[in-house]
């Protein structure tokens, strides 16, 4: 949780962390909130408490950071635009730009590829349906939260595939469903790859809502079956999906 207050009296506003939070996520949106105020983007008086959670606030009397269209107006973007550093990304700008330049590259493996923790029932049936794939044309593995030392005493996956590696060396990417609203998707669709985003009902609609399937992203549905089409269609156009990834770079 973190609260924003700035009294009508006040030179200048506070910024408050919950002590207890060891995700990244809060400072990451405290800095964002500070730019903001640098920047003269935020008027007094303001009290404002602030949902870091990757999903809709179960909490009152607060605003979040991923919700549904109609809730755009209740949220502020994601402290993941500043860094994630469980995940290795100590500089998000600085890693997309990375990830634009990877992309220009050719690719390895003509394997889809996918690496997450299981914060989903669908992530688990994916891997065992791409374990037993007899064509060996997917690498989805599961991950878990590890007790290493990220740097800010909070837990990391790092060890594994960064996704810079994924996008050097794999033709296709996909997005699963979360906890919440995608952190990565952004990160993505940045290596002009293309993406095969499944739908999930919480999505981050500072930059979801100028997505469009079939141009930006190759849609799938939300099933084992709803996947395997999607990559199968992509194998078999595979100019046209190339070029799907490409426009959906424009849009990261």
């Amino acid at each position: 949780m973190v609260r924003i207050l700035w009294k009508e009296d006040a030179l200048e506003p506070i910024f408050i962390g919950d002590s207890r939070t060891t995700h990244t996520n809060e400072a990451g949106v405290m800095s964002l909130l500070y730019g903001a105020y640098s920047k003269g983007l935020l008027c007094k008086p303001l009290d404002m408490r602030i949902d870091v959670s990757d999903k809709w606030p179960a909490k009152p009397s607060t605003v979040g950071i991923g919700g549904t269209k109609e809730q755009v107006n209740d949220l502020v973007p994601s402290g993941f635009w500043y860094n994630w550093r469980e995940t290795g990304m100590y500089d998000t700008q600085a890693l997309i730009r990375t990830m634009v330049n990877i992309g220009q590259y050719p690719y390895l493996y003509d394997k889809l590829k996918w690496i997450g923790t299981h914060t989903h029932w669908l992530r688990k049936e994916a891997v065992e349906w791409s374990k037993q794939r007899y064509e060996n044309d997917t690498d989805l593995q599961l991950v878990s939260w590890s007790d290493q030392d990220s740097g800010n005493k909070g837990v990391t996956t790092q060890g594994y595939a960064t996704m810079v590696e994924q996008a050097r060396y794999y033709s296709t990417l996909i997005d699963f469903p979360g906890l919440g609203y995608s952190q990565r998707l952004p990160i993505l669709l940045a290596s002009g790859r293309p993406v095969i985003v499944v739908n999930r009902e919480i999505e981050a609609w500072f930059y979801h809502d100028g997505l469009i399937p079939w141009k930006h992203y190759i849609p799938a549905e939300p099933t084992v079956q709803g996947i395997e089409q999607a990559w199968e269609w992509v194998k078999k156009n595979r100019p046209v999906a190339e070029n799907i990834g490409k426009q959906g770079q424009l849009c990261y």
